[in-house]
């Protein structure tokens, strides 16, 4: 709704656009506030340069989650158990 109703709409559009780009999902993430530092993270960044978005993101303790290796396995030990 905020989309429709802010002062900064092209910001807007162009973080949900970002949203759509890099995402993390409630699969994995269950806490609501880390979903809203999330999309305030691409707020911030939504008129900065790519490499700044990509590092933001990566940095991101939202992505960090997201991205949570724990229970993959190793991929050397993947092709010696295949």
């Amino acid at each position: 709704m905020q989309t429709l109703t802010a002062q900064d709409q092209l910001r807007q559009r162009v973080a949900f656009a970002l949203s759509q780009t890099f995402v993390i999902a409630g699969d994995k993430i269950s806490d609501p506030t880390a979903f809203t530092n999330y999309l305030r993270l691409l707020e911030k960044d939504a008129f900065t340069n790519y490499r700044q978005i990509m590092k933001d993101v990566t940095l991101s303790p939202a992505m960090g989650h997201y991205l949570d290796m724990v229970k993959q396995r190793q991929a050397g030990n993947r092709s010696a158990r295949e």
